[in-house]
């Protein structure tokens, strides 16, 4: 994603998402799937899940707390760990609607 996703005041923020590389879809079967780079004050609300390994399908959700700070842009990104290979997606750039 090259925009911003604003999360809104009151509303826990979820993103459904297919992780692919330049031949299309990656097939997750087996691998680690994390959170990096994510912000403090995001990080005990953020949750990530396979809903598809074989299509690489993912959600991610973000539980809304008063204690997100507000109209700034704070990035996370999705890293990957299959094989012992480590590779992380561009970051998606959050701001919490104030």
């Amino acid at each position: 994603m090259s925009d911003v996703v604003v999360i809104n005041p009151g509303s826990d923020l979820v993103i459904n998402g297919v992780l692919t590389d330049d031949a299309g879809p990656v097939n997750i079967t087996g691998a680690v799937l994390s959170t990096f780079e994510v912000p403090p004050a995001l990080l005990p609300h953020v949750t990530l899940l396979v809903t598809n390994a074989a299509a690489g399908a993912l959600t991610l959700t973000i539980k809304w707390s008063l204690d997100f700070p507000r109209d700034i842009i704070m990035p996370l990104r999705v890293t990957l760990t299959q094989a012992g290979i480590v590779t992380a997606w561009p970051a998606i750039k959050l701001r919490v609607q104030s």
